[in-house]
């Protein structure tokens, strides 16, 4: 009964007070979540085909937190910004041993098990840093995995890389290269040195000249013609990039 109602409010954008007989028209944009596998309860008889076409013009698919374990130190932090210890007053952090025991966890409840997990973490925690034994017992397991006792920065404004850098024993387990990439950018190469503006626009100069004389097949006349330029222009340009 649900299910066509709100089908007949997509379709004719109507609704109607209970014990009204006037319609009211609506204009409105239908944002819809699930966690069930909607084609299968179509085929079950459970959800109407009509709906389900109705409601998925614009689909996006969320991955579970297993699927993507390089945002569970994100997550973890936001959780964390606004928490403070009872009795020191100080911003929760992280044993980095802690962080490593939630990332080997598969979270079969998502994020919502994570938050969980935090929100008894701070509960329990006798100073302002979790601990592995403030964690859910079910994560317990996974410390012997990690042997690392570093204290990883999560209160506001801390920068994203302090509690990013996690060890090496975490990526064997198959976290993907993009996963895996996110350690490495926690420390990021030095940039190269900046040059002069004239040295550069002088280098891409030269790389636009010579592409010219390869699709030129080498000829230099037919290279400045479609350059735009003359051929004692072109020599000349070529000349200069040589002495650069």
């Amino acid at each position: 009964m649900l299910q066509s109602r709100l089908l007949r409010v997509l379709e004719e954008r109507e609704v109607r007070r209970g014990g009204d007989n006037v319609p009211i028209y609506v204009n409105v944009r239908v944002l819809a979540a699930t966690n069930e596998p909607l084609e299968e309860r179509i085929k079950e008889g459970t959800f109407r085909e009509d709906l389900y076409y109705r409601l998925n013009v614009i689909p996006i698919t969320l991955p579970s937190l297993r699927e993507r374990g390089e945002d569970t130190p994100l997550l973890v932090a936001h959780f964390l910004k606004d928490k403070t210890h009872p009795r020191t007053g100080q911003h929760y952090q992280m044993a980095r041993e802690a962080m490593e025991v939630l990332l080997f966890h598969d979270w079969p409840g998502n994020v919502r098990e994570l938050e969980n997990a935090i929100e008894r973490a701070c509960t329990l925690c006798e100073t302002n840093v979790i601990q592995v034994q403030d964690l859910p017992p079910t994560l317990h397991g996974y410390a012997s995995k990690s042997s690392s006792d570093t204290v990883i920065e999560t209160r506001p404004g801390a920068p994203p890389q302090s509690f990013m850098v996690l060890s090496e024993s975490l990526y064997p387990l198959g976290f993907s290269e993009a996963q895996h990439d996110f350690k490495s950018a926690a420390t990021p190469a030095a940039p190269e040195p900046i040059g002069s503006l004239k040295t550069f626009l002088r280098d891409q100069e030269v790389s636009y000249l010579n592409r010219a004389l390869e699709q030129a097949g080498g000829d230099k006349e037919k290279a400045a013609q479609m350059l735009g330029i003359s051929l004692a222009t072109l020599y000349r340009k070529l000349s200069e990039g040589e002495e650069v």
